[in-house]
């Protein structure tokens, strides 16, 4: 229902300005979006709509003014449960709707060094839920040469999402194969900015996140139940399972 109801709103606002729109779709690995450009500017211009391929769920919908983010944006989950709402304009988050996990302490960086610390909030990325998870486990490129050794292993990196809303210090913590380094990183730059930083007392903070990669390869459906790792609120766990074939 809510996504019929962004829908008929996205055609409405292109009805309502005449012919300076022009309604587009871009269709990704696992998502949709619905928008609209300004026919002389070529910037989004009005509504905008993403929604998941094979759930149909809304991912996400607002308005773009002159090619930037306006108003505020709602963020969703599976079976289009409201997840996040930010203020583009203020640039504040005014809704959130996650997990108890979201209380757990988490290590902060101040005085120069990291300390394990109670927050408002942790660090959270301005998208629908599991919106980072979802998108590496298409944009990571794995190297020829981790399907040549058809061995699985864990990667591990960590980096900082600063008072700012950006991440730097990316480090490679451990990898079971150097040649994942550079994929990951690559992969990981869509996500350089648009955070909500960690606050403590209402003021933004730089924390660190963690990221953990785990390689599997399995033979026909013997796939390992997941850890619990992902329960945390300054952990981002993604499971890469690759299908084998018994020799």
């Amino acid at each position: 229902m809510i996504r019929v109801m962004v829908v008929l709103l996205c055609l409405t606002s292109v009805d309502m300005v005449g012919q300076s729109l022009k309604k587009k779709k871009n269709a990704a690995t696992f998502y949709e979006e619905f928008y609209t450009i300004d026919k002389s500017t070529k910037e989004k211009q009005g509504s905008y709509l993403k929604i998941g391929k094979s759930t149909q769920d809304t991912l996400a919908y607002g308005s773009y003014s002159q090619g930037k983010k306006s108003g505020v944006w709602s963020f969703r989950g599976r079976n289009n449960k409201l997840y996040l709402e930010y203020d583009f304009d203020q640039n504040k988050m005014v809704g959130y709707h996650g997990t108890m996990y979201d209380k757990d302490s988490i290590q902060v960086k101040k005085d120069g060094s990291y300390q394990v610390l109670k927050v408002d909030h942790p660090a959270r990325y301005i998208g629908f839920q599991q919106e980072i998870n979802r998108v590496l486990k298409y944009t990571i490129k794995t190297p020829q040469a981790v399907f040549d050794k058809a061995q699985g292993g864990m990667f591990l990196a960590s980096f900082d999402v600063t008072e700012t809303g950006t991440t730097e210090n990316f480090s490679i913590e451990s990898s079971y194969e150097p040649k994942l380094i550079e994929p990951v990183k690559k992969a990981l730059t869509d996500f350089n900015k648009g955070w909500i930083p960690a606050a403590i007392n209402g003021v933004p903070v730089t924390s660190k996140m963690y990221l953990i990669i785990n390689f599997q390869f399995v033979m026909g459906y013997d796939v390992e139940k997941k850890t619990q790792l992902s329960e945390r609120a300054d952990l981002i766990v993604i499971d890469l399972i690759y299908m084998g074939v018994e020799n």
